[in-house]
């Protein structure tokens, strides 16, 4: 049985912060929204489900779509095929030998898919963005759901991942690179913390090494 890694997108395999932030706050300011006009206030949302965040600083349900859906057209313009950080498309390619690889995700699935592709990336069975489904939790189980008893790991930058990947029955594994700190991260007790690519992909060797049970 190969483990199953679910993998985040933003703050993940890229560096997208900077260009996410002011997509998302441009996104705001067109709706009437300036509660979230600092980066820390930004970073708070991803203490929970984005959308369950949005909604804590202010940002009415019925708003929050059309929110997402101008930051979206947003992002597609600004660094379309993302800034992979160093080493990730080696270390996913690396570890799709001997794991399955997928993504889940708060973005897009066409932006993400097109990033994996311009970047080499071609071992993902699947990109799951919040087009096809808004929460990460559904996601994880439907994927746990497929995965025939096999070890699955949600790997995410954020404590709102750590949250969802629990809830959504994976193991978690919060890498240091990211959004958040590994401070901030350590709040929500992941099972794993990765400090580089090459450390997670070290966590995977024994794993993936494990005879079926």
């Amino acid at each position: 049985m190969r483990p199953v890694l679910m993998f985040d997108y933003d703050g993940v395999i890229v560096d997208s912060l900077d260009y996410f932030l002011d997509s998302f706050l441009e996104a705001c300011h067109e709706h009437g929204f300036h509660q979230m006009d600092s980066r820390e206030a930004f970073l708070t949302i991803f203490d929970t489900n984005m959308y369950t965040g949005m909604v804590a600083a202010g940002i009415p349900e019925d708003q929050v779509y059309p929110v997402l859906i101008s930051m979206g057209k947003k992002l597609e313009g600004r660094n379309r095929n993302g800034l992979f950080f160093p080493l990730m498309a080696d270390t996913m390619n690396q570890l799709a030998q001997s794991c399955r690889v997928i993504v889940i995700t708060s973005n897009l699935t066409p932006i993400v898919a097109e990033s994996l592709h311009v970047n080499g990336v071609h071992c993902a069975e699947a990109v799951l963005g919040s087009d096809i489904e808004p929460s990460k939790v559904k996601k994880i189980r439907s994927v746990i759901g497929d995965a025939n008893e096999s070890p699955c790991y949600y790997i995410g930058d954020t404590v709102g991942d750590m949250v969802e990947g629990r809830e959504g029955g994976a193991k978690t594994v919060a890498v240091a690179w990211g959004w958040h700190s590994a401070e901030r991260l350590r709040t929500a007790a992941p099972d794993h913390m990765v400090h580089s690519p090459e450390e997670l992909a070290a966590l995977f060797r024994p794993i993936a090494a494990l005879p079926p049970t």
